[in-house]
């Protein structure tokens, strides 16, 4: 029959079964680190505008790319900060960082990331206290909830 024909010829080329996707990455290698790709993420200073970086941020997206971006934008030394992502397909961002000169772009960018990493902890500490507020932990078995 066709379709047992597609569904084989499919499954030969690697798609899995999934027709119509097959350029689209497999989940696995759009957040995962390749065992030869040890870097998360890349610099080099921008020899042409004074105070300023662009970065490579390996395996993410606009999630990340604009939470960093909008962080960055509430330092008062922060000039400019901005990102892309090129192509829905690639797994990776471009962002741009200038401050003041007061602190490094890169700097800047560590800092936000740990603004960022306090701000969820404390959003986890209060999602845990109205859980237990509302249902004490006791009363989950173990195992069913992990937060």
């Amino acid at each position: 029959s066709e379709l047992g024909d597609q569904q084989r010829s499919s499954e030969r080329s690697g798609a899995s079964g999934r027709l119509g996707a097959m350029n689209a990455p497999d989940r696995e290698e759009s957040v995962l680190l390749d065992e030869d790709e040890e870097v998360k993420l890349g610099y080099k200073i921008d020899p042409k505008i004074l105070h300023s970086a662009d970065f490579i941020i390996c395996k993410e997206d606009h999630t990340i790319g604009n939470l960093l971006r909008m962080k960055l934008l509430e330092d008062p030394d922060i000039r400019f900060a901005g990102y892309r992502h090129p192509h829905p397909l690639e797994t990776f961002i471009e962002m741009k960082i200038r401050t003041n000169g007061d602190i490094s772009s890169l700097q800047a960018l560590g800092h936000a990331i740990k603004d960022l990493s306090d701000e969820v902890r404390a959003l986890e500490n209060r999602f845990r206290a109205a859980r237990d507020r509302f249902h004490p932990a006791s009363q989950f078995e173990e195992g069913q909830f992990n937060l």
